[in-house]
């Protein structure tokens, strides 16, 4: 809307796309979803004793809200379904977690892949211990005992590639753990949809693999208790599909259906209701796409250093990309005429005399008026007198002019709609060739290795420190280093647009996305190019800005790529020197001018480099840079942010690196 004059004409259906779009809609939806989902695998058991699987949930997921409402339900779950006796071990559990976590969210560790793992099954050691040893020290009781060791140690990871890497598999996994806990808490008839989903999994799944089936199979034998029956039955007709892997897909439904409800026949463990839903879910299933689990297959992943995990790891990047643009919604259309009426009224009705009575003393009149004149004016494309009803032409003293205002509005509005269809037009082409790439990629991955390189001569050390700003919890930046299989060293420092979560989900976004190129060995500035690329198709005024350094570990040479950062430091001695310069950052345009800033530089002799995000650059950072004393990269990182303004308005991130000869292997 322009100026003070809004009009809101309703002429519109609802649109429920752009209502889920919304902030606050997705925080609620995702605060309920964690609640939800924490209570339900509160229900989860084995042997008739409670698993540690919701209580890990608040490790995974931000510490406010989302962390709040998991240990909330996992809480109200464990002692809803067990009591306050059998319950309280894992509500222990949950919340301890969930302090550890908090104390530790300012650091460093919760980002690292070890600590979540790391710190709910020494949780779970640590407390299921005193209960063991309440319980009696006998051999069914230490095997649960490392049951639940082991599921708290795995859930932490399933959870992240779940939620924030949005693997199949693990989205697979996941969804199986609470659909048994849902078929737990409400039987039969949960019991009997489970079932049916099984079997759905199964058939679909079968020209893919066994996990899929195999994880479907347990899941619905720790819902039911039945020892293992139903994975033997499902597994056994999966094996007798593989067996025949030429049959047509009807051909390979009947045979696992038969096969594996003959299974449970034999062993008399099938009923009437069960093997109706078997076969309709084995039904269903021949019409889902078997490439939905096809991130889930059943043979070993190649090293890390394959070229098959290179290939499978930027196919993942590409199909992260592909869901991001399919899913922006296209801007609505429905509220041009709105958009006309507000500029006419702008243009025309605020210098007439008679401005206040049509829109402030008859303001429903005038709106209805309007409102009857919008549909044949949109179906037309232009406004004819004739449109608007005799009361509103008899009053109207400036008609014609009225008249020619909204026609000019309604012209360059024509041309707007179609900038903006070419714009989603040309997403869903980028999109299109994302997917097509993630899959050919996909098909390419195989097993064969690159020549082993050279001994590195040098080793990195480096910190980060990080603060966000005052009155925030989140903060924007976001800083990763990582090393490849070539004896590459890179850094990452991305300063999301703005502060708090929006900024911080920017800036994440960014880094793992030039992360996952990087490991697959795209170079740096074609990386960097498809972020680009990727930010002027979004269209959401969002970007992070970049600080990239690809440093060579062999001779401890590199290049430092700058995009809309702020200026780096590099220290030789007592001498600073600071470079970059500002730029725009990326997501702007494509054109050829607008490319990242490229500086080389070299760390064999002692130097140190220093890269600071927006709120932590000043002449007072430099000076203290030049000024420090100490010894490691830890203090100079931490005395950076330290010494920075209180009063920032801006999150503020230091990464120091430099390196130390010798080999770290």
């Amino acid at each position: 809307m322009r100026g003070s004059t809004k009009l809101t004409v309703g002429l519109h259906r609802p649109d429920w796309g752009r209502l889920f779009a919304r902030p606050a809609v997705r925080l609620s939806a995702r605060c309920a979803g964690t609640f939800l989902a924490a209570f339900l695998l509160s229900s989860l058991s084995v042997a008739g004793s409670p698993l540690p699987m919701a209580a890990c949930l608040a490790a995974c997921v931000a510490f406010w809200p989302l962390g709040v409402l998991a240990l909330a339900g996992s809480c109200m779950g464990y002692f809803l379904f067990w009591g306050l006796q059998a319950g309280l071990e894992q509500v222990g559990i949950a919340l301890l977690v969930f302090a550890g976590t908090g104390l530790f969210r300012d650091t460093r560790l919760p980002v690292s892949g070890w600590f979540s793992p790391f710190l709910c099954a020494a949780l779970t050691a640590a407390i299921g211990f005193v209960f063991l040893l309440d319980g009696g020290l006998s051999a069914g009781n230490i095997a649960l005992y490392a049951v639940k060791i082991l599921l708290a140690a795995v859930c932490p990871p399933l959870y992240r590639q779940a939620l924030d890497e949005r693997r199949r598999g693990a989205i697979l996994a996941l969804g199986l753990c609470l659909f048994t806990a849902l078929a737990t808490v409400a039987p039969p008839y949960g019991r009997l949809l489970a079932v049916a989903v099984t079997y759905l999994v199964a058939v679909s799944s079968a020209r893919v693999g066994l996990l899929p089936t195999l994880l479907c199979a347990l899941a619905m034998d720790l819902a039911a208790g039945t020892a293992g029956t139903l994975t033997a039955a499902l597994c056994a007709g999966a094996l007798l599909c593989r067996l025949f892997p030429r049959q047509s897909s009807v051909a390979r439904a009947a045979m696992l259906t038969v096969a594996s409800l003959s299974w449970q026949l034999f062993f008399g463990t099938v009923s009437v209701p069960y093997a109706a839903c078997a076969v309709a879910g084995s039904a269903a299933g021949l019409f889902v796409p078997f490439r939905w689990f096809s991130d889930c297959p059943d043979t070993e992943h190649p090293a890390k250093g394959s070229a098959g995990a290179q290939l499978r790891r930027i196919s993942r990047v590409f199909a992260m990309l592909h869901r991001e643009l399919t899913g922006i919604e296209p801007v609505a259309c429905h509220s041009e005429i709105s958009d006309v009426y507000d500029f006419t009224a702008e243009q025309v009705c605020r210098c007439c005399v008679l401005y206040h009575t049509c829109w402030e003393q008859d303001a429903r009149a005038t709106y209805q008026d309007l409102c009857a004149a919008a549909g044949p004016i949109m179906e037309r494309g232009t406004a004819l007198r004739e449109d608007f009803p005799a009361s509103f032409v008899g009053r109207c003293r400036h008609m014609e002019g009225f008249l020619t205002a909204v026609n000019q509005e309604l012209e360059a509005n024509l041309y707007r709609r179609q900038m903006r269809n070419r714009l989603q037009e040309s997403r869903r082409i980028l999109s299109g060739q994302y997917l097509f790439l993630s899959r050919f990629l996909g098909k390419l991955a195989d097993d064969q290795y690159r020549p082993p390189t050279a001994e590195p001569q040098f080793t990195p050390d480096f910190s980060a420190s990080s603060a966000c700003r005052p009155g925030s919890t989140v903060s924007g930046d976001r800083c990763a280093s990582f090393r490849d299989q070539w004896n590459r060293y890179y850094v990452l420092l991305c300063d999301g647009m703005g502060t708090g979560r929006e900024a911080a989900a920017e800036s994440d976004r960014a880094v793992r996305t030039l992360t996952g190129l990087l490991e697959s060995g795209v170079a740096p500035d074609t990386a960097m190019e498809l972020l680009n690329g990727f930010y002027v198709l979004q269209q959401s005024s969002s970007f992070a800005t970049v600080d990239l350094l690809q440093l060579d570990l062999e001779s401890g040479e590199g290049t430092l790529y700058k995009w809309g950062a702020a200026p780096s430091y590099l220290r030789t001695g007592q001498e600073v020197k600071k470079i970059g310069t500002a730029a725009p950052p990326p997501g702007l345009d494509v054109a050829a001018g607008h490319n990242p800033q490229q500086l080389r530089l070299s760390l064999k002799d002692g130097e140190t480099l220093i890269l600071v995000s927006d709120g932590a650059f000043g002449e007072e950072t430099e000076k203290r840079i030049a000024g420090f004393r100490g010894s490691t990269s830890r203090e100079l990182a931490g005395y950076v942010v330290a010494g920075a303004a209180p009063d920032s308005e801006d999150d503020l991130t230091a990464a120091v690196l430099r390196l130390v000869p010798g080999s770290s292997a």
